[in-house]
């Protein structure tokens, strides 16, 4: 956590915190029955859990596999769990495959949400006695205490909206969803039974070390396309010991390499709409996987250290080994002027996504408005996501084809899809030319006197958005202050610093790598 955001009951600090946890969802367990029920059933002793007392257990199969993990609550006679929204179904048909005669009834508290709750005085402000698991009425809902770990703060059951309006009145602000896990990861707690190791070095020095002394193991890895990352790979490959290997996946492309009616290192078009037409014509995008279930991937190979990178926080680039780091470095403060704030994860970008079409259907209009500078909405403001891999192109693809389906197709909605394939573009671009790309001429060795800048004076204007232009310079700001620029803007500044300027094209490609969240490396510099 961030200084002064960690919490233990009781303790005043500075940031009073909440979170809405989308992830999680709410199931309403009733009848006589259900305590009984339930006690032969889960993991914990419900003789802990009471009015007062929340408790944290999980389900196993008769063998004793792990199937889900939640937290209870109980609200008069009935109980309520917090758990894995996208598998509350499947954690009910579970349940009443057990039921037999038992007066137990299951029901999703639809309207209902999960909140978590740091900072503050959360006895004072909330109500909450001491110790894990401490619980008492919220409303209409349950705040207790995280049973797993007092630092770990406390969650509310409760419908939503009803739940903000009582912490904002209590002093507690909504916080970025981001830093929730940030904090969960940094105290080591699982997430629905996933687990992590955080090491940060070379990944040909991290990743060998979770090898066991002579077990064989498959490293899964994203195949890349361009020079650093494809040495990269090289490396790991030769470091992995014994019989262990490196397998790499394509990913991060609409359409997938092995699709592709042509063979891209030959036959890769040099502009967009050759390219374009040949996929639409002749290729069709795979659907999307269902999600993997916990489980699903098995533990971690005996042997591998666990222990070894719980409680390694890298949430700023101070926390950063010094080691790693060529000169000292402050994570930026976020502007209040910016419009829309970039947030890390799945979940978030899964959250955009169903606002950008669900919720507000702006993609109905994206066509009209793409071009656009100012506001949250002009765009999807996806882009980080995909290049951090939180969402994939697919995914989105496959969401606009529902959409398309359930409300109406038309450009704007086709027009998503279109720079989604720019993207795939220049992602294969990249894969046939190689490091050429890089080039002063790019790949067909075309030249240019560059107008010389002794001491870098016009370069630094351009950066620091110093021009005397006001168009160039706003847009030149909002990126040093947010790491973000439209596209439309980024089409401005490229072209004066280019043709305006006559400063190698190059200067500007690179300051975009250092700056830009939603970097991407073929993305970026085959733009420019």
């Amino acid at each position: 956590p961030r200084p002064g955001a960690c919490i233990t009951n009781g303790e005043d600090v500075r940031e009073a915190k909440y979170w809405r946890l989308p992830g999680r969802g709410v199931l309403r367990l009733s009848g006589g029955d259900v305590r009984t029920f339930l006690q032969a059933l889960v993991t914990r002793d419900l003789d802990d859990l009471s009015p007062d007392r929340a408790v944290y257990g999980a389900l196993l199969t008769p063998q004793g596999k792990y199937l889900f993990d939640f937290f209870l609550a109980q609200q008069g006679d009935d109980l309520l769990l917090d758990g894995e929204a996208g598998r509350l179904d499947d954690l009910a048909k579970r349940l009443k495959m057990y039921k037999l005669r038992a007066d137990v009834t299951f029901q999703t508290a639809d309207g209902w949400q999960v909140y978590g709750v740091f900072g503050g005085v959360l006895d004072g402000n909330l109500g909450l006695g001491a110790g894990p698991g401490a619980a008492r009425p919220f409303s209409d809902g349950v705040a207790y205490m995280d049973p797993r770990l007092p630092e770990a703060g406390a969650r509310i059951m409760a419908p939503a909206g009803q739940a903000e309006e009582i912490l904002t009145a209590s002093g507690f602000m909504a916080g970025d969803p981001t830093d929730y896990n940030y904090i969960r990861l940094g105290l080591a707690l699982p997430d629905s039974g996933s687990d992590l190791v955080v090491d940060v070095g070379p990944p040909e020095e991290c990743i060998p070390k979770l090898v066991p002394p002579g077990a064989s193991c498959t490293v899964f890895a994203q195949r890349e396309v361009t020079p650093e990352e494809i040495a990269a790979e090289r490396a790991v490959a030769k470091a992995l010991p014994g019989r262990s290997r490196l397998d790499l996946v394509w990913g991060s492309t609409l359409y997938h390499l092995d699709d592709l009616e042509f063979d891209v290192l030959k036959k890769m078009p040099t502009v967009f709409t050759p390219f374009r037409q040949k996929v639409e014509n002749g290729s069709t995008v795979r659907p999307t996987l269902p999600a993997l279930k916990v489980g699903d991937l098995g533990s971690f190979p005996a042997g591998v250290d666990v222990d070894a990178g719980r409680g390694r926080h890298i949430e700023r680039v101070e926390d950063l080994p010094a080691s790693l780091v060529a000169s000292p470095m402050s994570s930026p403060a976020k502007d209040p002027r910016s419009a829309f704030t970039m947030a890390g994860g799945e979940t978030v970008a899964l959250e955009r996504l169903k606002y950008y079409l669900f919720d507000s259907k702006i993609v109905s209009n994206y066509f009209n408005i793409r071009n656009g500078m100012l506001g949250g909405d002009y765009s999807t403001k996806l882009a980080p996501a995909l290049a951090h891999g939180c969402i994939s192109p697919r995914m989105i693809h496959s969401e606009i084809s529902r959409y398309e389906r359930e409300h109406s197709a038309n450009k704007s909605t086709y027009w998503v899809i279109f720079e989604l394939i720019w993207r795939d573009y220049f992602k294969f671009y990249a894969l046939a030319q190689g490091a050429a790309i890089f080039l002063e001429g790019g790949p067909v060795g075309r030249r240019k006197v560059w107008e010389q800048d002794p001491g870098g004076e016009k370069f630094r204007r351009w950066k620091e958005g110093r021009t005397g232009w006001p168009l160039v310079d706003a847009n030149m700001r909002e990126l040093a202050a947010t790491g973000f620029m439209s596209n439309r803007g980024r089409q401005n500044v490229a072209s004066f610093l280019c043709l305006d300027l006559n400063l190698d094209w190059r200067l500007g490609a690179d300051y975009f790598e250092h700056q830009l969240l939603d970097y991407d490396v073929a993305s970026n510099w085959g733009n420019w």
